[in-house]
């Protein structure tokens, strides 16, 4: 596997079928490409609803999927209210009666907690499961991304302090003026940074304008997906309809 990084592919499409079927032919490319190389992939996955289309398709997919360990980029801390929950979303999409039920999926541990001790409870396990030490330069080989309508990706949002996170891979983030207002965890920016492949998945007219700003401006748009998107390892695939 070539470490040079490719470049940025930025894919408008007219509506969620397309875009979940133009997902669904690169992530399984990248996946395959990171097995092949070393044996296994490592892929963080979004939260929200955009993606839950694309990740029942993916978990049908024939893949090795138990060479692949899925682990979350952001989590919403409302133990007992499994509407909120991302791990639960993923295992009634991805991971329900697919294919891709037979791979590692690490979620992190959110009862009896503070925000900060399930952040560090949770990059242990992701440390654990990589058999790695946490805090290191992981590097993870596809990160799947949305995109909010005041710029936030993952659970990044404007001006928190998650985003001036230099060591933690995990960031315990207050509960933010969008809905649902609920502690998160998140992943950090040089995580982000780190993966070999960044895909950003968002649909509707409202993200269309948002993406096309963060693409006209990068970082000078001051967004958080602006932010995630620093390196030439970023795809965007973009709805006109969602």
């Amino acid at each position: 596997m070539s470490d040079a990084p490719p470049a940025v592919e930025r894919l408008i499409v007219p509506d969620g079928a397309a875009m979940t079927a133009a997902a669904l032919e690169r992530v399984r490319g990248w996946l395959l490409e990171a097995i092949q190389a070393k044996g296994r992939a490592v892929m963080a996955l979004a939260g929200g609803t955009t993606p839950e289309a694309f990740y029942k398709e993916l978990g049908n997919m024939e893949l090795p999927w138990e060479k692949v360990l899925l682990l979350l980029g952001d989590e919403r801390i409302a133990p007992g209210q499994q509407a909120l929950s991302n791990s639960a979303m993923i295992r009634r999409t991805l991971m329900a009666g697919g294919r891709a039920c037979m791979a590692r999926f690490v979620a992190p541990e959110l009862e009896g907690c503070t925000p900060q001790e399930a952040a560090h409870a949770y990059e242990a396990e992701i440390a654990k499961a990589l058999g790695v030490a946490a805090g290191g330069d992981l590097i993870l080989d596809v990160v799947i991304l949305g995109l909010g309508k005041d710029g936030h990706t993952a659970s990044l949002f404007p001006d928190s302090p998650a985003l001036i996170a230099q060591k933690a891979w995990i960031f315990a983030v207050p509960a933010p003026e969008v809905e649902p207002r609920v502690p998160r965890l998140t992943m950090t920016l040089p995580l982000i940074h780190r993966a070999r492949r960044v895909l950003f998945l968002a649909g509707g007219p409202e993200k269309l304008s948002l993406a096309q700003r963060i693409w006209e401006q990068g970082e000078g748009a001051a967004l958080p997906a602006a932010m995630a998107c620093r390196n030439e390892n970023c795809v965007w695939i973009v709805s006109q309809q969602l």
